[in-house]
């Protein structure tokens, strides 16, 4: 996904606060999704300024990365206790956490942590998610199966079939951007599986990307050259483009 990168971005990557600071002073944008999720990769870093600033410039701590996880998730596993008790008070309740204190998230963090080491209890909560979510999108249930995909994915962040699920969710609920991104690291994780750029096709089609579209349709049909749904959106991306 490395198209969409931005200076910001670039600034958490390298753990610039100082630069992140002149950004944020600039107007940058302060909000984002997955991987451009800047408050929720400066909790990642434990970069406790960098957290500071952002949410005095706006950032919502509410939204999740690209695997669903809170930027208070993501302190509480890489961070510091005070990270932790920076975002405590701005971020809504999460469901799944029985004691809503600073306590209790960073003692439920560390619970799924030593549970995603064990690769039984991975392989069982995958695999129940993913069914989960292939019931609800059978069911035009779109936000739910989402929902399912995104809480697998917290589990195992390397399956490239939860990005492409997830995608061709984000795409019925009308969302090209998100499904976007989610084709991208579906791509990125399986360079060479046709249906990757099948939905990165279907992503740019949505976005009127009709040039871009033809161009990884293409792509996908030379290494998946029987697939019909490919094809047929290769001569509409070309009549369009």
């Amino acid at each position: 996904m490395g198209d969409q990168v931005t200076p910001l971005s670039c600034a958490l990557k390298h753990s610039s606060v100082p630069c992140l600071k002149l950004l944020v002073q600039a107007g940058a944008d302060v909000n984002g999704f997955g991987s451009y999720n800047p408050l929720a990769r400066a909790a990642e870093k434990g970069l406790t300024e960098a957290i500071k600033c952002l949410l005095e410039a706006g950032a919502d701590p509410n939204v999740p990365d690209m695997f669903g996880r809170l930027p208070i998730e993501l302190a509480a596993e890489y961070g510091t206790w005070e990270d932790v008790e920076l975002l405590f008070p701005v971020t809504s309740k999460i469901p799944t956490v029985a004691d809503w204190s600073v306590n209790g998230i960073i003692s439920h963090i560390y619970l799924e942590v030593m549970q995603h080491e064990d690769d039984d209890f991975v392989k069982k909560k995958k695999s129940e998610l993913k069914r989960q979510g292939a019931d609800a999108f059978r069911n035009e249930d779109y936000l739910k199966a989402l929902e399912f995909y995104t809480q697998a994915l917290k589990v195992d962040h390397f399956d490239a079939t939860l990005f492409s699920n997830r995608s061709i969710c984000w795409l019925r609920l009308g969302d090209g951007k998100k499904a976007l991104y989610d084709a991208m690291e579906c791509k990125n994780l399986r360079p060479k599986w046709g249906k990757a750029y099948y939905r990165k096709g279907a992503a740019l089609m949505f976005l009127k990307d009709y040039g871009s579209a033809y161009d990884t349709l293409s792509r996908g049909l030379e290494l998946d050259p029987e697939s019909e749904e490919m094809e047929t959106l290769l001569w509409e991306a070309m009549e369009l483009k």
